[in-house]
């Protein structure tokens, strides 16, 4: 999963190149930033919300985390990912001028650590689970449905941003060779439009 995540900020840059502004080690930190800065302060806040409601509703903290996952994590998460652009954007942009590109690259590192980290927490003790296939990578058997497809470095390497494999209806399963038609990159359009707000 981080040689994935750092695989697709690696082809962001290169394929932003010609027109990006920002350097390589700006982007690592905005892989950093979101990671460690803005993914810890999502979990803190969702916490803390997830706490409120129990304390007022005078239910376990698990009985609540369930609807916290649905409601007030989607928006705290969109919100902390944003923030650390906005802000660098607003207190930068005498010294320097950032076009939409970098925006949009440093945005995908963001996003790409915050992801990263959610992903990792996520499966962290599911490694005993993962199943080799024929196909390459490993698929983790976490439920009944859904099960994650993590792929091999040979698919990763040899792919330009990976879609997130859909079911396989013969099998029941992920297969990394069926893709979906929806588009992989829509937050960083979100990013693009962060671009535009520090100009006015």
């Amino acid at each position: 999963m981080a040689a994935a995540s750092v695989w697709a900020v690696v082809q962001l840059l290169l394929l932003s190149w010609p027109v990006r502004t920002v350097r390589w080690p700006t982007v690592l930190l905005a892989f950093g930033v979101g990671a460690y800065g803005c993914g810890v302060l999502s979990m803190v806040l969702e916490l803390v919300v997830a706490r409120q409601l129990a304390t007022a509703r005078g239910t376990s903290l698990s009985a609540v985390m369930d609807e916290v996952s649905w409601t007030t994590a989607p928006v705290v998460e969109e919100l902390i990912k944003i923030a650390p652009l906005l802000v660098a954007g607003w207190a930068l942009r005498g010294r320097m001028q950032w076009g939409l590109a970098d925006f949009v690259v440093l945005g995908g590192a963001a996003g790409a650590g915050f992801g990263l980290l959610e992903k990792a927490l996520m499966y962290a003790e599911s490694a005993d689970k993962a199943v080799p296939l024929d196909e390459g990578g490993w698929q983790i058997a976490k439920g009944l449905i859904d099960h994650p497809y993590v792929p091999g470095l040979g698919q990763i390497l040899g792919s330009w941003f990976p879609h997130r494999p859909a079911p396989s209806r013969s099998e029941g399963r992920y297969s990394p060779m069926r893709r979906t038609s929806s588009p992989a990159r829509w937050p960083d359009w979100g990013w693009a439009c962060c671009g535009a707000v520090p100009s006015w």
